[in-house]
Parts: C-alpha cells; sequence; structure tokens
C-alpha cells in the first residue's frame, strides 16, 4: 500500500459448522492471504471456530503493540456476506444502512476526533481503546 492513498479494504468471514473462512479484498480484489505468518498464500483462510476468541471485543486498528496510523472512513459491520469471488465494484457513495447493517461509520467528523456515531439502526456506542 502506498502512503497517502485512499484504498478500499473489505473482510469476508463466513462460518460453516465449526469454521469460519476468512477471504480479503482490497479495492474491490480478492487478496492472497496468509494467516499468522504460518502455510501458504490462498485465495481464503479457513480457522476452527475454537481459535477465534469470543472474550474479546470486535476491534479494528490494532494488533498486538502495532497501532493503525491514518484514516477510516464508510465502515460497515453486516451480518451477511455482501462480496464473494473473484472481484467486486466498489462504493463510489457512502454506505446507507439497511437490515443487514450492524454498525455503520460514516467518519464525517472533524480530524482527531474521538467520538464516532452509529448509523445503523442499532446506534452502537462506540469507544476508543
Amino acid at each position: 500500500m502506498n502512503l497517502d492513498t485512499w484504498y478500499n479494504v473489505c473482510m469476508v468471514a463466513t462460518t460453516s459448522g465449526s469454521n469460519t473462512t476468512v477471504t480479503f479484498y482490497i479495492n474491490g480484489v480478492r487478496q492472497q492471504v496468509q494467516l499468522n505468518n504460518t502455510g501458504s498464500f490462498l485465495d481464503s483462510q479457513t480457522v476452527s471456530n475454537g481459535a477465534i476468541s469470543t472474550g474479546t471485543p470486535f476491534r479494528m486498528g490494532s494488533y498486538g503493540s502495532q497501532y493503525w496510523r491514518g484514516y477510516m472512513d464508510n465502515l460497515r459491520v453486516s451480518n451477511i456476506n455482501r462480496y464473494s469471488g473473484a472481484s467486486y465494484s466498489v462504493a463510489t457513495s457512502p454506505f446507507t444502512s439497511d437490515a443487514n447493517t450492524q454498525l455503520l461509520l460514516i467518519c464525517d467528523g472533524p480530524n482527531g476526533s474521538t467520538t464516532f456515531t452509529d448509523s445503523s439502526g442499532f446506534a452502537r456506542k462506540i469507544g476508543r481503546a
């Protein structure tokens, strides 16, 4: 990824039985991924649901001691898979809430703000870790 460039990033997680398959897209194109720096790079990776911590809240922007340094906009979390296959057409307008939207952050506030408004029907309280 290049500095000072906006990207459309998408993660699709599909649960089937005791496994979850994860697929990543950048700018609408499926990426080859590897999990935990082991194994082969594949179009998607499948892990046992037992390997996923249910005691940790949903978190974006940090992994261990590594933190995101940049801007995010138009973050949508859904309870359905919105994308599949090798590619999809990237949205050219802000997301809108629908029956499957669990969280929607448009991020139109001032730079450096720590207040986030959930524009989904749930109006969840969003905190900064």
